[in-house]
């Protein structure tokens, strides 16, 4: 069976992870997303205080990334489910710091064999929205 072919009869999730956790028309893949809610564009004009972001703020950027392609909040997908690496990192002060530089660089092995895309495209702050909201699931 031809590649394309395999990846037209596979379940979603092995598909997600064929194109790398991104889905189609995703801002890495066509340069181009839905707008971003306004605490988000103001992260991304580059304001050097962080606002307070809301939690659908963050769920609508992680959307528009396309983190939930591989990852859920409240079960595993691809990726761990967010409430399961909250409650692991729970009160590890180095939590942050890493998960920054997780998502920036991508990686493997710590959950599982599937790799996760690095994102070095993606700012910081962003990047942090994506963690601090992670690390406050419950």
């Amino acid at each position: 069976m031809k590649p394309f072919l395999l990846a037209i009869v596979m379940a979603p999730p092995i598909l997600a992870m064929l194109v790398g956790c991104q889905p189609e028309g995703s801002a890495q893949q066509s340069g181009a997303s839905a707008p971003a809610a306004p605490a988000v564009q103001q992260l991304a004009a580059g304001n050097a205080t962080m606002p307070a972001v809301s939690r659908a703020d963050a769920l609508k950027l992680a959307k528009d990334i396309g983190c939930l392609s591989c990852h859920s909040i409240d079960k595993k997908l691809l990726g761990p489910a967010w409430k399961h690496v909250a409650a692991v990192n729970r009160g590890d002060p180095t939590a942050e710091a890493r998960m920054l530089n997780k998502i920036a660089k991508g990686g493997s092995g710590v959950w599982g064999n599937i790799d996760m895309p690095a994102y070095p495209d993606l700012s910081e702050s962003n990047r942090r929205i994506l963690v601090e909201f992670i690390l406050s699931l419950e």
